[in-house]
Protein backbone atom coordinates (compact mmCIF):
# COMPACT_ATOMS: atom_id res chain seq x y z
CA UNK A 1 0.00 0.00 0.00
CA UNK A 2 1.39 3.48 -0.94
CA UNK A 3 0.04 6.67 0.80
CA UNK A 4 0.95 9.99 -1.88
CA UNK A 5 1.08 13.70 -0.75
CA UNK A 6 0.72 16.09 -2.93
CA UNK A 7 1.51 20.06 -2.37
CA UNK A 8 0.59 22.12 -5.11
CA UNK A 9 2.14 25.73 -5.82
CA UNK A 10 2.25 28.35 -8.51
CA UNK A 11 5.09 26.39 -10.68
CA UNK A 12 6.88 23.11 -10.74
CA UNK A 13 9.98 25.18 -8.55
CA UNK A 14 8.55 24.49 -5.73
CA UNK A 15 5.44 21.92 -6.25
CA UNK A 16 6.46 18.52 -4.18
CA UNK A 17 5.75 15.45 -3.83
CA UNK A 18 6.10 13.04 -1.20
CA UNK A 19 5.35 8.72 -0.94
CA UNK A 20 4.99 6.48 2.19
CA UNK A 21 4.87 2.46 1.24
CA UNK A 22 3.45 0.63 4.14
CA UNK A 23 4.95 -2.74 4.15
CA UNK A 24 4.25 -4.96 7.00
CA UNK A 25 6.00 -4.47 10.23
CA UNK A 26 7.78 -1.41 8.55
CA UNK A 27 7.23 1.37 6.15
CA UNK A 28 9.35 3.17 4.07
CA UNK A 29 9.71 6.88 3.69
CA UNK A 30 11.51 8.66 0.13
CA UNK A 31 12.61 11.79 0.17
CA UNK A 32 10.34 13.79 -0.95
CA UNK A 33 10.35 15.79 -5.10
CA UNK A 34 10.70 18.90 -5.77
CA UNK A 35 10.45 19.96 -8.12
CA UNK A 36 7.98 18.23 -9.41
CA UNK A 37 6.14 18.98 -13.18
CA UNK A 38 2.75 18.10 -13.89
CA UNK A 39 4.26 15.15 -15.60
CA UNK A 40 6.17 13.88 -12.59
CA UNK A 41 2.77 14.21 -10.97
CA UNK A 42 1.08 12.48 -13.40
CA UNK A 43 3.18 9.62 -13.62
CA UNK A 44 2.77 9.52 -9.17
CA UNK A 45 -1.01 9.63 -9.68
CA UNK A 46 -1.76 6.98 -12.12
CA UNK A 47 -2.10 3.08 -11.81
CA UNK A 48 -3.05 3.52 -8.09
CA UNK A 49 -3.01 -0.03 -6.47
CA UNK A 50 -5.77 -1.37 -4.46
CA UNK A 51 -5.63 0.31 -0.83
CA UNK A 52 -3.45 3.20 -2.36
CA UNK A 53 -4.41 6.57 -0.98
CA UNK A 54 -3.57 10.37 -2.38
CA UNK A 55 -4.01 13.80 -0.73
CA UNK A 56 -3.57 17.05 -2.59
CA UNK A 57 -2.52 20.51 -0.86
CA UNK A 58 -4.15 22.85 -3.11
CA UNK A 59 -5.36 26.55 -2.74
CA UNK A 60 -8.50 27.09 -4.16
CA UNK A 61 -8.69 30.65 -3.75
CA UNK A 62 -6.56 33.87 -3.66
CA UNK A 63 -5.80 35.70 -0.89
CA UNK A 64 -8.03 38.58 -0.10
CA UNK A 65 -5.24 41.30 -0.41
CA UNK A 66 -4.35 39.94 -3.49
CA UNK A 67 -8.03 40.21 -4.78
CA UNK A 68 -8.00 44.06 -3.75
CA UNK A 69 -4.94 44.72 -5.40
CA UNK A 70 -6.28 43.12 -8.94
CA UNK A 71 -9.41 45.14 -8.14
CA UNK A 72 -7.86 48.33 -8.10
CA UNK A 73 -5.43 47.97 -10.55
CA UNK A 74 -8.36 46.87 -12.92
CA UNK A 75 -10.78 49.77 -12.46
CA UNK A 76 -7.83 52.29 -11.90
CA UNK A 77 -7.56 52.78 -8.14
CA UNK A 78 -4.70 53.55 -5.66
CA UNK A 79 -3.05 50.65 -5.59
CA UNK A 80 -3.67 49.00 -1.73
CA UNK A 81 -0.39 49.01 0.28
CA UNK A 82 1.07 52.06 0.28
CA UNK A 83 2.80 53.43 3.09
CA UNK A 84 3.66 49.84 3.80
CA UNK A 85 6.91 48.04 3.12
CA UNK A 86 7.47 46.42 0.06
CA UNK A 87 7.98 42.84 1.88
CA UNK A 88 5.26 43.45 3.95
CA UNK A 89 2.93 43.86 1.64
CA UNK A 90 4.18 41.43 -1.22
CA UNK A 91 3.55 38.97 1.93
CA UNK A 92 0.06 39.62 2.26
CA UNK A 93 -0.28 39.59 -1.60
CA UNK A 94 1.50 35.74 -1.51
CA UNK A 95 0.11 33.96 2.00
CA UNK A 96 -4.22 33.02 2.55
CA UNK A 97 -4.88 33.37 5.92
CA UNK A 98 -4.38 29.93 6.63
CA UNK A 99 -0.69 30.18 4.92
CA UNK A 100 -0.39 32.55 7.94
CA UNK A 101 -2.05 31.06 11.37
CA UNK A 102 -1.45 27.39 10.14
CA UNK A 103 1.33 25.69 12.71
Amino acid sequence: MRTLGIDLAAGPRTTAAAVIVWGGPTSTVHPPQVPCTDEDLLGLLLGPEPGDQAGVDCPFGWPIPFVAAMTAHAHHRPWPGRGETSANHRATLRHRRTDIVAP
